[in-house]
């Protein structure tokens, strides 16, 4: 209810003397969102409630922003008051002409960036639904958003930099998967330059996927200690996929042996920041062990926000101490999806070798004792799923896939040892200016520990290919989709699907419930019976507490992508056991005295004439070169630390999976 309506009222009351107006009349009063009806008599008004009693003479208070229309209309003719005009409204201040294109432009770039054209409508749809937004950027975003109807219309898709329809997508990930197999293939028998140009190949044909250039950087890292070329294919990677954990650490090692120790300390951070794995303190803590024992030159300030972050994994979220005996620990990505979901995933000869990896898919809530909704996007090509359980810290729960819409982003998971009561849901669509919570979890908050809530209020309902979608405006919200948004009463309306960040992350787009129930009810295989919407505004505080022990961690077990050098390397072959005076190399620069390139420069005198005056021999130094001692003119020596063989003599190469455990697992 609009905030005049309200003083209005109060204005009213106050005439009134605060006594109640008992008017003797019982009729059937509905809820603003349709959901609720009953009968009962008007008995006042108090402030913002309206206070009833029903047929058994038991009393009621209700907000008047929460009856319908209406009813609004009934309470104001009992008072004697009229439906107040637009004009006297008070109208939010009009955008600057600067500020709404700036803001334009950062729609246009996000975009760019969206998945489907469809998604891109939305973005247009948020924008333009602000009144503030001028006519002439009005005008101006009116027309792009009609160039991305045109767009989703035809089912176009981004693939790379360009938008073109979802089977060029699919024909090109299966082409990718062919390639990434045979490059695979050829780098196990030792064909490097062959399987390099295979994978380069797949990296062309599937430009947003990072499969293919994170092979190739891992190749160049571990087995050729190429590290320049390693950190140019991972540098790819990152592009393509911001946030990925094991493409930040693994860059970080890269450019750790490069000397690009300013940005090795950027990505570490950032890992650090989206993952608890153990892996990243055991690099920190050989970083610190290396330099030292001088081994490796850092500066003292890289060094001191380094122990930051090294702190911040081990006291702070309980993960497991570096220990000197470990090498650097690289890791690795899941396997992808399947590009055709009838066929497998991308396997190689050794895959069933490889470490599965575990990975945050997302978040979830239960919906029905035992069962979860996530989205679909989370679960494709995901195996072996895990929940983790809200009401047991750090405990998690097998769970598998009951179901997954190829019409909206929905799939839903069962577990039979969740024991989290299932949320309210209410079928309706709430009505625009409802207020909501947006909860869910970080990318990779394995453990369950950090729910993130944000309050706003729903603006209106759109379109996104054969799904419709819910938009609000809640500052803050999840990045990441699956959580539930609820209204005043504790009822999920939605299900959060994303958060819009080019508008500054103020708005979100979510999966209504009225389309994700009857999805849900036709893939579950028992009787579905969703717990009843609630029918009264609850305290914000209790909303939170139920919508925490409801919403969840999904997570899933999926084989690692292969790269190539089980076979080659041996066990433990992410582990890089290699010297770090010498990178590997097993050789290092002579270190003798006056060595340049291998040859010492000597000084002779030389009789170059005489003194014409006096008659007196006259030298001159003379310089000349003769092979290094102790190089013998090769310019390197073997390395003074691993004596030669490349390998620090201090690290013991753990068995496979010794240290491929995230700290989940401790």
């Amino acid at each position: 209810m609009n905030g005049s309506l309200r003083i209005t009222l109060v204005a009213a009351i106050a005439i009134c003397l605060g006594q109640d107006r008992a008017i003797g009349e019982y009729r059937t009063w509905k809820a603003a969102q349709g959901n609720y009806s009953t009968e009962a008599e008007f008995v006042a008004v108090k402030g913002d409630t309206v206070s009833i009693k029903l047929k058994d003479g038991s009393p009621r208070e209700i907000p008047l922003s929460k009856l319908s229309e209406a009813d609004q209309a009934y309470v104001r003719s009992k008072l004697g008051m009229a439906e107040p005009k637009l004009s006297q409204r008070p109208a939010a201040p009009q955008q600057t002409e600067e500020d709404a294109e700036k803001a334009l432009k950062s729609v246009d770039k996000e975009a760019q960036r969206c998945r489907t054209a469809d998604e891109a409508v939305v973005l247009y749809t948020v924008f333009l639904s602000d009144t503030t937004v001028p006519s002439a950027t009005r005008a101006k975003a009116q027309q792009q958003m009609a160039e991305w109807k045109g767009m989703a219309d035809k089912g176009l898709v981004r693939s790379g930099t360009k938008w073109v329809t979802a089977e060029e997508v699919r024909n090109g990930r299966i082409k990718s998967a062919f390639l990434i197999n045979q490059g695979l293939e050829m780098v196990r028998l030792g064909q490097d330059k062959m399987g390099y140009d295979k994978l380069m190949e797949a990296s062309n044909v599937a430009p947003d996927d990072i499969y293919a250039d994170f092979i190739i950087g891992t190749v160049f890292a571990i087995a050729m200690q190429k590290f320049d070329k390693a950190e140019h294919h991972y540098e790819v990677c990152l592009r393509r996929d911001p946030d990925n954990p094991s493409v930040l650490n693994n860059l970080a090692l890269a450019e750790v042996k490069t000397g690009h120790h300013r940005e090795a300390l950027n990505h570490w951070k950032t890992a650090a920041a989206l993952c608890q794995d153990q892996r990243i303190a055991q690099n920190l803590g050989r970083l610190f062990d290396q330099a030292g024992k001088s081994r490796i030159l850092v500066s003292k300030s890289i060094l001191s926000q380094l122990s930051d972050i090294y702190a911040s994994l081990v006291i702070a979220k309980n993960v497991s101490v570096a220990h000197a005996q470990f090498g650097w620990q690289y890791m690795l990505v899941p396997q992808p999806p399947p590009a055709d979901e009838t066929a497998v995933a991308v396997t190689g000869a050794e895959a069933s070798l490889l470490d599965p990896t575990i990975a945050v898919c997302g978040s979830g809530f239960v919906v029905s004792p035992r069962f979860v909704l996530t989205t679909r996007i989370s679960t494709k090509g995901a195996t072996d799923f895990m929940i983790a359980d809200p009401m047991n810290k750090g405990k998690t729960l097998p769970a598998k896939l009951v179901a997954s819409s190829k019409d909206t982003d929905l799939a839903l998971l069962e577990c039979p040892d969740l024991k989290s009561p299932a949320l309210p849901a209410d079928p309706m669509l709430p009505r625009p200016d409802t207020d909501v919570l947006v909860a869910g979890y970080p990318l990779v908050d394995a453990s369950g520990l950090s729910i993130k809530m944000a309050r706003g209020n729903t603006m209106a309902a759109a379109a996104v290919g054969k799904q419709g979608v819910l938009t609000y405006e809640a500052a803050g919200s999840p990045s990441v989709g699956g959580g539930p948004v609820t209204d005043s009463m504790g009822n999920v309306v939605a299900m959060h699907w994303k958060t819009l960040g080019s508008l500054n992350n103020r708005y979100g787009a979510g999966v209504p419930m009225a389309t994700a129930l009857p999805f849900i009810s036709a893939s579950i295989p028992t009787d579905f019976h969703p717990a009843l919407p609630n029918k009264a505004d609850m305290p914000w505080n209790e909303i939170e507490d139920q919508t925490k022990m409801s919403t969840v961690v999904v997570l899933s077990k999926t084989p690692s992508q292969d790269v190539g050098l089980s076979k080659r390397i041996g066990p433990g072959f992410l582990v890089d056991a290699s010297c770090c005076r010498c990178n590997g190399f097993k050789s290092i620069r002579c270190l003798a005295r006056g060595c340049t390139n291998g040859k010492i420069a000597n000084y002779k005198q030389e009789k170059t004439g005489r003194n014409p005056v006096t008659g007196a021999a006259m030298y001159e130094d003379v310089k000349y070169y003769t092979p290094c001692p102790v190089c013998h003119g090769r310019a390197l020596i073997p390395c003074v630390v691993c004596r030669g063989s490349g390998v620090d003599p201090d690290v013991r190469v753990p068995t496979r999976g010794n240290m491929l455990q995230t700290s989940l697992s401790n």
